[in-house]
């Protein structure tokens, strides 16, 4: 059967050097990139903003100056250079995508911690036993499978007078270390917003 493989999510936890420090949105511009800010930060961060790449499309998401910070604020949560770097999706799917986003922290001197998420996207269109995605996901809501383990299920679908439709299945607790979902990619794009580079992958790998 035909299978294509890419990471879908790439983000890693970094601190960030004295000597570059602090490396907020003028810090890039001052490199020669061209940046966008977002006017609010995120639950963690009070900065948030992307990086564009030489094809003057977005590159990467930068998460930055933690709001609750060690030594800084009582009882502080993060270290206080903490930051958090994001692929954003499309660059995902570069050939070298795990490299180009080495070689951007080595440049800019953000010191790695660990991997932060890592989604890997198995794009397919049967089973091996020839079994249809959508088939086998209405025959497992209907009670014929039963899973051992990430026991926790959270499904999304539609409900009419002819019946209901599930495309999405998802095991795991949302704050699981690994959760596993399965859902139909197609109707993704249509409905919500198409993405020409997946396209063009499932291209590559004979998927239409």
């Amino acid at each position: 059967m035909v299978r294509c493989i890419n990471l879908d999510w790439l983000e890693v936890y970094c601190l960030e050097d004295y000597i570059g420090y602090p490396h907020d949105a003028e810090y890039f511009r001052r490199q020669g990139c061209h940046v966008v800010e977002r006017e609010y930060g995120t639950p963690s961060y009070k900065e948030m903003f992307t990086v564009y790449g030489r094809d003057d499309q977005p590159l990467l998401e930068i998460r930055r100056a933690p709001k609750s910070a060690k030594g800084i604020q009582q009882n502080g949560v993060l270290e206080p250079m903490a930051c958090h770097v994001r692929l954003v999706n499309r660059a995902c799917y570069f050939k070298d995508a795990a490299g180009m986003l080495q070689q951007f922290l080595e440049q800019h001197n953000l010191c790695y911690q660990r991997i932060s998420r890592v989604d890997v996207a198995l794009d397919f269109e049967l089973f091996d036993s020839k079994d249809r995605p959508d088939k086998f996901i209405q025959r497992y809501m209907q009670g014929a499978y039963a899973k051992i383990n990430q026991a926790n299920i959270s499904a999304h679908g539609t409900d009419s007078w002819n019946g209901r439709v599930f495309n999405s299945l998802k095991w795991g607790q949302p704050k699981s270390m690994v959760t596993t979902k399965l859902y139909c990619k197609s109707l993704e794009l249509k409905q919500k917003h198409d993405k020409p580079y997946i396209r063009q992958a499932w291209q590559a790998c004979n998927i239409v």
